[in-house]
Parts: structure tokens; C-alpha cells; sequence
């Protein structure tokens, strides 16, 4: 093709091209100090917000808005008619099959955005259909980092279901197997006694969670100058307590009535008869370890503040869920774009070839080049913007952070933040895909 200076080759008019080329990008040129007065107002604003990759109307991701208005108004149109300027160039060569010839690197750089194009798409309408859930999970999150916070940033100790329902079936069984035979000899009827045995079981697992969760909340339930939540504790230790006194009074009677049938064997016999009161304490002790045993394994598995446990359990189901959601839904459709645009870049490269061994491919490549180094100076100019922004906020606010586009909410955050150093690292790529 040509250089860019002269007015037409023999491919067609070149002014598209060179209109991009001249355009004065010096530091001290019109166009850069119209890019660098932009600074001054943007950095004085309360809130910016950043580009992301395949946003529509964006020429690139991580652009401020002020970045990108520039763009859009000195660079978009002419850098535009540059570009398929030399992409008509190449679709005029044709290869085997009259396959129209293409800019190998204008052509996957098209593929790479079409990607996040429609990673974006997915995205959004993933979220939007999940908006209800993921505002659920945000509150969720948000109430577990205050406690958080005010708790000294200590991680909750939530027990898992299993422990939770486990301890008291564990405590059930002994307790079951240690009254059934009292129980039995008491109502001499199998299924009585089973009944009574299992409502007593039930009674000391309850007895004995309660007041494990009361001990170890003893600090949450009994604060000084809190009558309501020490009234919850109160009433708390009543259950606990009345359904141990109940369960134990049923079972002491039923145990001395066990007693008392020995005794009279033993007088009836000569036997020295035991000692009521001792032989059914001793039994009921048996009784007292379980719920002891109990009540400490509940001590050990939960937090000392059921309130952060409770918000804590909830944060965490709602983030499994939403997380699974995720996985089943948007993750495999993002991994599908994932593979076809492997398989596109894969054919991309299988074409490369005979696009390469075209005649005219040399002129159409150094003026693809051209437009590159061209960009470059672009992104030049725009790289010492975010330089001269970030100093510039970072003296009036060194705490401020950029907002950056809608990102990945799985976790509970509706939007990125970003420092102002880290603003400054990000990099800016011009799309060369001017149809999109």
C-alpha cells in the first residue's frame, strides 16, 4: 500500500488512513491539552467510575469517563475510518474457496472482544434474573461485617447442621437404652415403656442443648442494664432446667420403683436389702453425665453470641447458594464462550497462513502496523492522564476509591473498588473491531 504521505495507492484512497496518522498527539498539542484540562474537573468529582472490558461504547476497558469522552470525540471517528480503511483492503484479497482476506491481528483482537461482548451479556442477564437473591446476600453480608467489626474481626463459629441436630441423637441413645428396662418394669408394657423412654431422651438432648448454648452465651444473655436480653436468658435456663426436673423426676421415680422391688426381694430372700436412696441416685448419675457430656459438646461447637452465629449461618447459606446457582448457570455458559472462542482463534490461525502468502498482504500489514504504533501513542496520552488524575486525587483525597464496572457479585459485592495506585496500573487497549 503506502506509507501514509502520499494521497492515493494503488488499493484505493488513503486520506482515511492519513487523516489518523497526522493527528498531532504531542504532549504540548491541542489535543493533549484538551485531554489534560479534563483532569482537573474529574478529579474533583465525588465518584468515577470505570469502563469494562466489552462495555458497549466504550474503546477500551479501564477508561474514566472523561478518558473516554475525549476518545470519543478527537480519536473515535477518524481512528474508525483508519481502521476499515485497511480491513476493506483486506477483504478485497481473496483466498482459497473466495474466502475474503483479513488483518491477522485486527481479526483476533475482533474475536477477543466479541468474547467479552458476550461474557458481558451473559453476565448481566445472569444477574438481573438473580437480582432479588444477590440483594438478599448483600444485606446478608453487609449485617455479618458490622457484627464482625464491632466483635473485633473474630471469624463466627457456626457448628455444622450435623453437630447441630447430631449431639442431641447421640445423647437420645444412651439415655434411651438407660431408662427403657425402668421404664419397662414401671408400665410392664413394651411400647409404654419404649414411649416414655424416648420422650424422656428427647427432654434431657433438648435440656442438655439449651443449657450448653446458655453457658456459653452466658456474656450475650446476661449483660448488665439489658433487661430484655437477660429475660431471654431467664426464660432460656427455665426450659432447660424444667424439662431436666421433669425428665429426672420421671425417671428417679420409675428407678426407685425398680429399687423398692429389690428390696423386697432382698427381705423376702434375707438378703440385706440395698439402700433406696443411694441405689437410685447412683442410677440417675448415669442420667446427670449425659446431659453434662452434652451440654459441653454444645458449649465447645457454638459462638459466644448467637446473634453473629445466626447472621454469620446465614451469610454463609445464602453465598452457597448463590455460588452453586453460579456454577450451574453462568460459570458453564462463560466456559462454553471460553471454547469457542478458543476454536475461532484455532481457525484464525489455520487461515493466517494463506492470508500471509498474499502479494498485497505486505502493504496491508504495515499499514495495520502503522495504525498501531499510532494507538500506541494514544494510549501514550491516556497513560499519563491516569498518572496526572491519580496525583491529583491523591492529594485531595487519598482515601478515594474508583468504582469499576459491574463485576462478579457471587460473593455479595455489587460493584469493584479501586485505589487510585491501582487505577494507575491498569493497562488501556485500544478495540480494533470497529463494527461492534
Amino acid at each position: 500500500m503506502t506509507d501514509g504521505t502520499n494521497e492515493v495507492s494503488g488499493m484505493g484512497e488513503i486520506v482515511p488512513l492519513k487523516t489518523y496518522l497526522d493527528m498531532d498527539l504531542s504532549p504540548t498539542g491541542a489535543l493533549a491539552t484538551d485531554l489534560f484540562a479534563r483532569a482537573d474537573r474529574e478529579s474533583g468529582g465525588r465518584g468515577i467510575s470505570l469502563t469494562g472490558d466489552g462495555q458497549s461504547g466504550a474503546m477500551s476497558a479501564n477508561l474514566t469517563p472523561e478518558m473516554n469522552a475525549w476518545l470519543s470525540t478527537h480519536v473515535a471517528r477518524p481512528r474508525a475510518n483508519a481502521l476499515n480503511y485497511v480491513v476493506g483492503a483486506a477483504k478485497r484479497v481473496r483466498l482459497q474457496g473466495g474466502v475474503e482476506g483479513f488483518v491477522e491481528d485486527f481479526e483476533r483482537d475482533v474475536i477477543g472482544r466479541e468474547r467479552a461482548v458476550r461474557k458481558a451479556q451473559e453476565t448481566t442477564t445472569f444477574y438481573e434474573k438473580q437480582r432479588g437473591r444477590l440483594d438478599r446476600l448483600e444485606v446478608a453480608e453487609t449485617e455479618y461485617a458490622r457484627l464482625r467489626t464491632e466483635l473485633g474481626g473474630r471469624d463466627a463459629q457456626v457448628p455444622a447442621k450435623l453437630l447441630v441436630y447430631g449431639i442431641p441423637a447421640v445423647i437420645m441413645i444412651p439415655e434411651f437404652f438407660m431408662n427403657y428396662s425402668s421404664f419397662f418394669k414401671l408400665a410392664g408394657v413394651p411400647a409404654i415403656a419404649a414411649g416414655l423412654s424416648l420422650v424422656v431422651a428427647l427432654a434431657v438432648a433438648v435440656s442438655s442443648y439449651m443449657t450448653g448454648i446458655f453457658l456459653k452465651a452466658y456474656q450475650y444473655y446476661m449483660r448488665p442494664d439489658d433487661d430484655e436480653q437477660r429475660a431471654k436468658g431467664i426464660r432460656l435456663m427455665a426450659i432447660a432446667v424444667a424439662l431436666l426436673v421433669i425428665s429426672m423426676t420421671a425417671v428417679g421415680y420409675a428407678r426407685y420403683s425398680t429399687v423398692l422391688a429389690q428390696v423386697e426381694a432382698a427381705v423376702v430372700l434375707g438378703l440385706t436389702p440395698p439402700n433406696v436412696i443411694a441405689q437410685t441416685a447412683g442410677l440417675l448419675a448415669g442420667n446427670l453425665i449425659v446431659f453434662a457430656v452434652g451440654a459441653a459438646f454444645t458449649y465447645l461447637q457454638h459462638d459466644e453470641n448467637p446473634e453473629y452465629a445466626h447472621k454469620a449461618e446465614k451469610y454463609l447459606r445464602l453465598k452457597a447458594e448463590m455460588e452453586g446457582i453460579y456454577g450451574k448457570q453462568l460459570s458453564a455458559k462463560l466456559a462454553d464462550i471460553d471454547r469457542n472462542h478458543k476454536r475461532r482463534i484455532d481457525d484464525l490461525g489455520r487461515k493466517s497462513n494463506q492470508m500471509r502468502s498474499q502479494p498485497d498482504n505486505v502493504d496491508i500489514s504495515h499499514d495495520a502496523g502503522q495504525i498501531t504504533s499510532k494507538d500506541a501513542e494514544v494510549v501514550g496520552l491516556l497513560r499519563a492522564y491516569q498518572n496526572r488524575l491519580v496525583d491529583l486525587i491523591c492529594d485531595r483525597d487519598p482515601d478515594f476509591r474508583f468504582t469499576g464496572p459491574a463485576v462478579d457479585r457471587h460473593a455479595g459485592a455489587a460493584v469493584e473498588t479501586i485505589t487510585p495506585n491501582d487505577f494507575a496500573a491498569r493497562s488501556i487497549h485500544l478495540y480494533r473491531s470497529v463494527q461492534l
